[in-house]
């Protein structure tokens, strides 16, 4: 089957969904604001995804150490 071809269908579900939508792009700006800020950390783009992930956790951690 083309893609052209495909029956796309919106089920209860989908409006359900969309009737939520402003509480989806409130949480999505909350997000983007605490995460876009001076202090957020820069996971190194460049690096290796098991670098990226234990410099996330190490973080994490660390952040929570300091709250605790």
């Amino acid at each position: 089957m083309k893609r052209s071809d495909k029956r796309y269908k919106i089920t209860p579900e989908d409006w359900r969904n969309r009737e939520k939508w402003p509480l989806y792009e409130g949480a999505a700006n909350e997000m983007i604001d605490r995460t876009s800020a001076r202090h957020a950390l820069d996971a190194g783009r460049g690096e290796r995804q098991e670098v990226r992930a234990a410099k996330v956790l190490r973080t994490i951690v660390q952040r929570l150490e300091e709250d605790l």
